[in-house]
């Protein structure tokens, strides 16, 4: 999509537009726009098979676990105030987590790790190579390798016997 005023280039839209009844007068049409995650569309449109979109998610669970809870106050502050010596710390769980996290991002090459956090956290390939200044389908590219070696390491090795598409050697991209 193109700014009409400014010739600028906006991003591309992660948001789906549906149109359906209001919930309380049923005769009334109204349109919605609802997030699409980045991960999801990746799928539908085959760029990730379904293996890789589980260790995608995955890991996105452990990074979800090694963050700290937030309050949700009215005020956006915590609703419980405790006095200094009795605020915990990291759990035991979120430890375990960020270790988790640390071990997967481990067994992706250097070259892939961005492109993966950056689409497991909800950015998408297009704003990932207008960002790092990327020539187009070269993310998609990487993605494809990091998310292979994640699953690799996170859901076991492949059987030799699993029919898959040949996945793209990290040579080839350098």
């Amino acid at each position: 999509m193109r700014a009409r005023r400014r010739g600028g280039e906006l991003r591309a839209a992660d948001v789906a537009v549906e149109d359906g009844p209001e919930p309380d007068r049923p005769n009334v049409t109204v349109r919605r726009a609802r997030r699409v995650d980045p991960l999801l569309c990746l799928r539908r449109l085959g760029t990730i098979d379904d293996r890789a979109f589980d260790a995608a998610e995955r890991l996105r669970e452990f990074i979800e676990r090694s963050e700290a809870g937030v309050g949700g106050g009215s005020w956006g502050g915590s609703d419980v105030r405790l006095p200094a010596h009795q605020r915990s710390g990291l759990t035991d769980r979120m430890l375990g987590a960020r270790a988790g996290v640390r071990t997967a991002l481990a067994k992706i090459e250097a070259s892939c790790r961005p492109v993966v956090l950056w689409v497991v956290l909800g950015g998408t390939l297009d704003a990932y190579e207008k960002f790092v200044h990327m020539r187009k389908g070269r993310a998609a590219e990487q993605l494809a390798v990091g998310l292979g070696q994640l699953a690799d390491h996170l859901l076991g090795a492949l059987d030799a016997d699993r029919d898959r598409a040949p996945r793209i050697r990290a040579a080839e991209l350098a």
